[in-house]
């Protein structure tokens, strides 16, 4: 469940971070949001499950030899597999 911030806290390091000092006060009852950017290489995208879930670009299948090692990257000399995964929803 989610509950606010109520009131600032002194012995907290995000508190101090945020509220410290005479910068910005704690409002009161505060919702935070943690928004990541991260680099996720060079990606493979499915709307399929299991054993034989095939890429949305090109279909050709995911996982040729285990759940463990994505395909390799077609069209790329040497060979390189997908660094990453990102499903889909249908």
């Amino acid at each position: 469940t989610l509950s606010a911030d109520p009131r600032y806290d002194a012995s907290s390091p995000l508190h101090r971070q945020l509220y410290g000092g005479n910068t910005v006060r704690h409002p009161g009852d505060v919702f935070y949001v943690l928004a990541c950017r991260v680099a996720l290489g060079h990606s493979v995208r499915t709307q399929h499950t299991g054993e034989d879930a095939c890429a949305m670009d090109g279909g050709h299948p995911i996982f040729p030899v285990t759940f463990r090692e994505l395909a390799p990257i077609p069209g790329i000399t040497p060979t390189m597999h997908y660094h990453s995964l990102i499903a889909e929803l249908g």
